[in-house]
């Protein structure tokens, strides 16, 4: 009994100990992979002709910053970004992006304007001084010098209409009620939705499953993260699984406009509560771009397994919220419809030109 005793621990310790090695290795493997993944894609975009010539070093410069952007827990709104310091993206301690602002006249009120929305709203893509709460508050200044005016980034990647919503609450209950509140939705509502094949879920839905999992210290998660992802990937190889098909997707995009119009009506009542307006618009994505260049083309083969979804969920929520009364929405999915030019570095991220025609359609 004693020898089987042994000779078990003794297996089970050599197993311990493969597994560990294994893990280890995998450690150094995965992280070479997806550091090589991660430049690769955004030399990508760099070059994807949505930026000038002469600005892709600067291009590479905004998406090797981007890498090492970090997220932080928060109560109320799941997560936000980190503060962040550098050359062309800067986040200060509450998450918030640098907006070009012009408030510097004296003796006269602030104008402030919220502007909520994912990294779509934060432009993933460009400088401080080029992304679309940047470009807002430049067209206002141009329009109206004498008056302070106050814009605040709030956008944040992987954030969805709900978020947003608690992000405006969380800003009032802490006495900071601003004037104008712009919203810019529409592509993660729909993504969540795919991937969770449920409207009203968030973007990262399966990653914060994830990493509740991990605060379980007995969960194999949180020891064998690279052995299970080398199990999954094996998996998926050999079952030859395909992209996910929603079935359901007129159903779905139904529910998706009648969560986002629920989501309208909160703002709207805190709107009239606390004295300030609320715009909402229904962002542009890649499907609806007309002329595309090549490099669009090409993210539209990669994607194409999200555009029935995002098709229905923009037709029934332009009829939806434009049925709603005393509520202010604009569909500008179109905006990009006579651009010949690459505007998209992904199927929804803009540049810094697809931002300022973003801004000036708000504007308008």
């Amino acid at each position: 009994m004693k020898k089987l005793i042994k000779n078990t621990l003794i297996i089970l310790l050599n197993t311990f100990i493969i597994l560990v090695v294994i893990e280890v290795l995998l450690g150094f493997y995965y992280r070479s992979v997806d550091v090589s993944f991660l430049k690769n894609m955004a030399a990508e975009r760099a070059t994807s002709g949505a930026y000038e010539k002469k600005d892709e070093a600067v291009a590479l410069e905004i998406q090797k910053e981007l890498l090492t952007l970090e997220i932080e827990g928060t109560s109320f709104i799941h997560y936000k970004l980190s503060k962040f310091n550098g050359k062309h993206t800067n986040i200060d301690k509450k998450g918030h992006r640098k907006t070009k602002n012009f408030n510097n006249k004296k003796n006269i009120d602030m104008l402030k304007i919220f502007c909520f929305g994912s990294s779509t709203m934060f432009s993933v893509d460009a400088r401080d001084e080029y992304t679309i709460p940047s470009e807002f508050s430049k067209l206002i200044d141009q329009s109206f010098p004498n008056i302070n005016v106050e814009v605040t980034n709030l956008g944040c990647h992987g954030y969805t209409r709900n978020i947003e919503n608690a992000q405006l609450q969380q800003q009032i209950i802490q006495e900071n009620v601003p004037d104008i509140v712009i919203f810019y939705d529409g592509v993660n509502e729909t993504y969540a939705a795919y991937n969770n094949n449920k409207a009203g879920t968030i973007a990262s839905e399966v990653s914060f499953k994830d990493t509740f999992k991990k605060t379980t210290p007995f969960n194999l998660y949180v020891y064998l993260k690279n052995t299970l992802r080398l199990a999954n990937t094996l998996k998926a190889k050999i079952s030859k699984s395909k992209p996910y098909i929603i079935s359901n997707a007129e159903q779905l995009a139904i529910d998706i406009a009648e969560h986002y119009t629920a989501q309208m009506e909160i703002s709207e009542a805190l709107a009239f509560h606390y004295n300030f307006k609320v715009f909402n618009f229904s962002q542009p994505i890649i499907y609806t771009k007309k002329q595309l260049t090549g490099f669009e083309k090409k993210v539209i083969n990669q994607h194409q397994y999200y555009q029935p979804l995002h098709g229905d969920t923009y037709e029934v929520l332009a009829k939806r919220a434009s049925a709603i009364t005393d509520t202010h929405f604009a569909d500008i999915s179109h905006t990009f419809n006579n651009t010949e030019k690459t505007i998209y570095t992904d199927y929804c991220h803009t540049g810094e030109f697809g931002n300022l025609l973003i801004a000036k359609e708000m504007y308008r």
